[in-house]
């Protein structure tokens, strides 16, 4: 799967070379071309140019393809175009379809996928109509149209590049109906599939998956707990949100909170941020939005399972609860992985680039580092002035967030070793 991105990564950067694919006519730079690739298909929104003047339709049309294949999934999409035209779908294809989405088992895929699609392409055009009612009578039908569909396939598959401008959402920051229209195709996009299931098929809490339950509640907490620390801290920031009236303030305390886990679009300036408001975007990308969706981070599911392996720790209990159901020890072992192994990755990430770019401050590195992790988009500085090789270290952090660290980690581990009957023998260490 891994080989699969890197050559769709190699095939838009092809493309996005062609000399029609930017508005001057002139063939964009090699690394241009890839980081933008990138970017599009890791659904990350960091970008080195301005995306509405700098590319072309054709180049915006190859932007926009690449940020619904990443949304989607290659192999999802993949195994979609299969079923259409009625092709078996193999048990290796099913492998590859669960390693994409987490899932456990490769069980129950076709219905997936099926559940997938329809449910993407929905939710899409639902949010294209609701941006057209703003965006068509202040841009005409044909601008307005394109702008919609362009947005709501962005902020749904929590992309997070616009063609809005410079300034990102910023012009329509007192826009109630853009801002909380983009936020909730945000929250859709990054809850993740099954919950759409538990909420349509069985439509009652005390009947939804333990997985369910956990996600909805982690990003209740997460979206409510993050809108109120960024409301108490940027109210009197006047280059921020000061300046705005009360009610526009809560706005775009929610849309700073919602973006921050995942999406990219900003309402407010990402460099006139304090540096507590700095240090809690990062902490929300690093954590990111929910399994099987359109989000990257570590997930909730994994935050979550290693609050309450602590709180078992700190009670000297032997079994990890949550709503009144045991998590398996192997999920509480998947979860440290999986937080190690991003962590030392955005450290080893953070070390490269201040050897690489020396002049750029440290907070800037941190936010832009963990930005490409958690597939976010959202920068302190101006992308472009990292050079070349501080680029190409933001493109391999962009793949490792999209792919995840267990799928990296796997892809690099060749040789497998099976559990057998005969065990070394035990002994203990002492930790903390």
């Amino acid at each position: 799967m891994t080989m699969l991105y890197l050559a769709v990564v190699l095939i838009g950067t092809a493309l996005l070379s062609l000399p029609f694919a930017t508005a001057s006519g002139r063939p964009a730079g090699l690394m241009t071309a890839l980081f933008t690739s990138t970017t599009s298909l890791c659904v990350t929104g960091l970008v080195t140019v301005t995306t509405a003047s700098y590319w072309s339709l054709f180049g915006k049309i190859v932007i926009l393809f690449l940020i619904q294949l990443g949304g989607i999934g290659i192999v999802t999409a993949a195994a979609g175009i299969a079923m259409t035209l009625n092709m078996r779908i193999t048990m290796k294809s099913r492998l590859a379809i669960a390693a994409e989405k987490n899932a456990l088992t490769p069980g129950g895929m076709a219905k997936l996928i099926r559940f997938i699609l329809s449910a993407t392409f929905t939710i899409e055009l639902a949010g294209a109509l609701i941006l057209a009612t703003r965006f068509i009578p202040r841009l005409g039908w044909k601008s307005g149209i394109w702008h919609s569909v362009f947005h709501s396939i962005s902020a749904y598959c929590n992309a997070g590049l616009d063609i809005a401008g410079e300034n990102s959402m910023e012009p329509w920051a007192s826009d109630v109906t853009v801002i909380l229209a983009i936020s909730l195709l945000v929250i859709l996009g990054g809850i993740g599939y099954p919950v759409y299931r538990d909420v349509i098929t069985k439509r009652h809490w005390k009947r939804f998956r333990l997985h369910s339950k956990i996600v909805i509640t982690s990003t209740g907490v997460l979206l409510l707990g993050g809108m109120i620390l960024f409301w108490v801290l940027e109210r009197n920031n006047p280059e921020t949100m000061g300046n705005q009236p009360v009610g526009i303030q809560w706005l775009s305390a929610f849309m700073q909170s919602t973006t921050a886990r995942t999406a990219g679009f900003s309402s407010i300036p990402q460099s006139a941020l304090t540096r507590a408001s700095s240090l809690l975007v990062i902490t929300l990308m690093f954590i990111g939005g929910s399994p099987v969706g359109t989000a990257g981070g570590v997930k909730t599911t994994t935050f979550v399972s290693l609050l309450v392996n602590t709180r078992t720790e700190a009670m000297r209990t032997h079994e990890i609860t949550v709503f009144k159901r045991r998590l398996p020890v192997e999920i509480a072992r998947r979860a440290s992985t999986i937080v190690l192994l991003s962590s030392l990755w955005c450290l080893t990430a953070c070390f490269i680039i201040s050897i690489t770019d020396p002049d750029i401050n440290f907070l800037n590195v941190l936010f832009e580092v963990v930005s490409a992790f958690g597939t976010v988009g959202l920068s302190r500085a101006n992308t472009a002035i990292f050079s070349a090789g501080g680029q190409l270290v933001l493109i391999a952090t962009m793949l490792f967030g999209k792919l995840g660290p267990l799928t990296v980690l796997y892809a690099l581990v060749t040789k497998q070793k099976f559990d057998s009957e005969f065990k070394q023998a035990e002994e203990h260490i002492m930790i903390g």
